[in-house]
């Protein structure tokens, strides 16, 4: 949970730089820092909230946290997609990748919304393909904790689909 605090802060870091100077870096730069602040803090917590632990050699599997990296970015993806117009207006807009690839490719919102949302699901399916993979390991923590990740993404996608926050 420590590193995880320590990773989120750095990258806030650099959204402020970057939006203060208003140099706002290419898509695969804001998506390299967002992989530090991909929600994942908040999916550290999934095995303590449900009342387990998840032994350290399965959080710290390779498997795992490329699993946990690819729900976070997804969940990451949802925010930036529901945040598009609301970060557009602002006159000193955040970091969002749809802004971001629209900037890089000189296209339009509509297309640069398409092409964040193939991102999506393609990180989506990979998580789900993981997933399926891991069910292999006879661990039922290991299974309860992906399970709650999985409802940790659906939870975040109803949120942003439904919070007045959002609304355009």
């Amino acid at each position: 949970m420590c590193y995880a605090t320590f990773s989120m802060f750095v990258t806030w870091s650099a959204y402020a730089a970057w939006r203060h100077t208003g140099a706002y870096p290419p898509a695969w730069e804001y998506l390299a820092a967002r992989q530090h602040d991909s929600f994942y803090t908040s999916m550290t917590l999934v095995d303590p909230v449900g009342g387990y632990e998840l032994p350290a050699g399965l959080y710290y599997d390779p498997r795992v946290r490329q699993a946990l990296m690819q729900a976070g970015t997804a969940s990451v993806l949802v925010n930036d997609l529901h945040s598009v117009a609301k970060d557009a207006a602002d006159e000193k807009p955040v970091c969002n990748m749809v802004l971001q690839v629209a900037a890089d490719r000189n296209c339009s919102i509509q297309e640069s919304t398409e092409i964040t949302v193939d991102l999506h699901n393609n990180l989506v399916r990979d998580f789900e393909a993981g997933h399926r993979k891991l069910r292999t390991v006879p661990s039922p923590e290991l299974h309860r904790f992906l399970n709650g990740v999985k409802a940790w993404m659906g939870g975040g996608l109803e949120w942003h689909a439904t919070n007045p926050r959002y609304e355009s």
